[in-house]
């Protein structure tokens, strides 16, 4: 063979062998593709049978008994689509935000179940709920025809009017998911926050829409604006949400921005309880996600605002948070604040001003046991229990269980009426005490990492 033919024959072959392998590789490749489509398929045939078979499967009610009696009990949760869920719950059982990981898994978990383990966890418990019930019970009678709350006058100093009074009544209501269509309450709180929305004013002099009148104390505003925040992130409503923003836009550009307070200085002794239901508001709504663009690029020079404010009362007192095994009702506002507004370890003396107040204990001012509540909570530790035992218990024993008044609380006559810092009355005291026992689940604690650590807000 010449030189020539054998370079052919050479070249010959080693296309043929180039052709081979190349061919070879994109059969392999092929095959492979056609095995794991086959795995695939497999696999979402078994997913596929299975929830068939547990859709198929009869739903059990929630008293009904397990078919294997020495089986442990399992907790309830919807491995669904949210879609789906929402298809087949109201929207009590699914409407979770700002909670413990650990009590509210995800958003598929049941209301009902979470609810309960809220309770457990914190230290609340089936005397807690039915305290809780009895004052809604009693609430709903005490509504009047055009769906507001009064107080009542003999009772109270005349500085929570219709307004605020409304507002604040509807809070336990709300935080209990009495909006849900399978409430008995539902009516009621809705008549309730229509009375908000058409009492609310606006005008060429008014920045947003205004609850509450001149001469009036302005946590009326404050009240009625977060009663309305609360109530279009549970049902979305868009009816509720123009109010609120209009409500949270007066409140932003009502303060002064060089003393930090609401309403001048007509009113000194309410200049902290102003500023606890607006914070209040604030952090509930920068919760909720119902700010507008302008409502939040304002919040951040309100809250420094609101630090000048702090740091001015307690600097001309000096002793806000000095008493020995005491706090007094407007020191506990001052402190709660700080504890929404800065980390906890940029807070003056706030481990002693903590053990005073538990060491002190809940006393006949529901407004003081409210906020005390609120502080130990979000400490937590030691003296969340100490603090939570003994005011559960007070609450739980100075429930009037007889008569007309039947689950309400009156501490109006066993209080110093000028020693309290926010107007009781039998209307007051309910709604505060009935708040107050809601405090299990109605938002997880600062204490926990990543939130205290933040700020308010920083989020």
């Amino acid at each position: 063979m010449s030189d020539r033919n054998q370079k052919r024959a050479v070249s010959d072959t080693t296309l043929l062998n180039y052709f081979v392998k190349t061919i070879g590789i994109q059969i392999g490749v092929v095959f492979a593709v056609i095995a794991l489509l086959f795995i695939v398929f497999l696999s979402y045939q078994s997913v596929f049978s299975t929830q068939e078979q547990e859709q198929s499967a009869p739903a059990s009610s929630e008293g009904a008994a397990p078919e294997n009696a020495n089986s442990a009990p399992v907790d309830v949760n919807v491995p669904d689509t949210l879609n789906t869920v929402r298809s087949q719950y109201s929207y009590r059982d699914i409407h979770i935000s700002n909670v413990h990981p650990d009590v509210w898994y995800d958003d598929y978990t049941l209301w009902s179940n979470t609810k309960k383990r809220a309770i457990a966890k914190y230290g609340g418990s089936e005397e807690t709920e039915r305290a809780v019930e009895l004052a809604l019970q009693w609430l709903k009678r005490r509504q009047s025809a055009d769906g507001a709350w009064s107080v009542d006058a003999e009772n109270s100093k005349p500085s929570l009017i219709v307004n605020g009074t409304t507002g604040l009544t509807a809070l336990p209501f709300l935080i209990a998911g009495c909006l849900d269509s399978t409430s008995e309450y539902k009516d009621a709180v809705e008549k309730g926050l229509n009375y908000l929305i058409q009492h609310g004013k606006t005008g060429e002099n008014i920045k947003g829409v205004r609850f509450h009148e001149p001469g009036e104390p302005f946590y009326n505003h404050a009240l009625a604006t977060l009663a309305l925040g609360e109530a279009y992130v549970m049902t979305r409503n868009k009816a509720y949400l123009e109010p609120a923003q209009g409500g949270l836009e007066y409140i932003l550009y009502s303060q002064n921005p060089d003393s930090g307070i609401w309403d001048g200085d007509a009113y000194p002794s309410d200049h902290i309880i102003n500023t606890y239901w607006i914070v209040e508001t604030l952090r509930a709504y920068s919760k909720l996600h119902i700010y507008k663009k302008s409502s939040y690029d304002s919040l951040g020079k309100t809250t420094q605002n609101v630090q000048r404010f702090l740091d001015s009362i307690q600097n001309a007192t000096n002793d806000a948070r000095s008493v020995p095994d005491s706090i007094t009702t407007k020191a506990a506002q001052e402190l709660l604040l700080r504890m929404y507004l800065n980390r906890f370890d940029a807070i003056s003396d706030l481990e002693d001003s903590v053990e005073s107040l538990y060491k002190s204990g809940p006393t006949n001012d529901s407004y003081y046991n409210y906020i005390a509540t609120q502080i130990a909570f979000h400490y937590g530790g030691a003296p969340w229990k100490d603090w939570n035992f003994a005011m559960r218990e007070k609450l739980i024993n100075t429930q009037i269980q007889e008569g007309e008044k039947a689950g309400s609380w009156d501490f109006s006559k066993e209080q110093n009426r000028q020693n309290v810092g926010f107007p009781s009355s039998p209307l007051i005291d309910t709604a505060l005490s009935a708040l107050t026992l809601e405090v299990y689940y109605r938002s997880k604690p600062l204490y926990l990492d990543g939130e205290y650590r933040k700020g308010f807000p920083l989020e």
